[in-house]
């Protein structure tokens, strides 16, 4: 055969049927790959999220962890805060109680 002779019919016949089995292979790779990366995707995707939930769930715990202990100091700031307004109320009660009494004992 000549490579320099005219292409014939049967020579273009040939030829895009060779294109068109080559196509059909490289569409079949072209799907091979693509499920090959959406696996890969997929699998990196549950890992991120099993790795952000695992890391989520300890940095919850932890944030209610110091959230509770924040809200015990508060609760006993406010105990405590509470007893001296109450002996501070008490204390002033007292004296007035002894102005009072002094009050009467100049009057009479």
């Amino acid at each position: 055969m000549d490579a320099t002779a005219p292409a014939t019919k049967a020579d273009i016949a040939l030829l895009k049927a060779d294109v068109t089995l080559v196509m059909n292979e490289v569409r079949k790779l072209y799907d091979a790959t693509e499920r090959w990366k959406n696996e890969i995707v997929d699998e990196l995707d549950a890992r991120i999220e099993h790795q952000f939930d695992k890391h989520f769930g300890r940095k919850m715990g932890e944030i209610k962890y110091y959230f509770d202990i924040a809200v015990e100091n508060i609760r006993y700031d406010l105990v405590h805060a509470n007893r001296e307004e109450i002996e501070v109320l008490k204390d002033r009660s007292k004296n007035h109680e002894r102005r009072i009494a002094v009050l009467e004992r100049r009057r009479v």
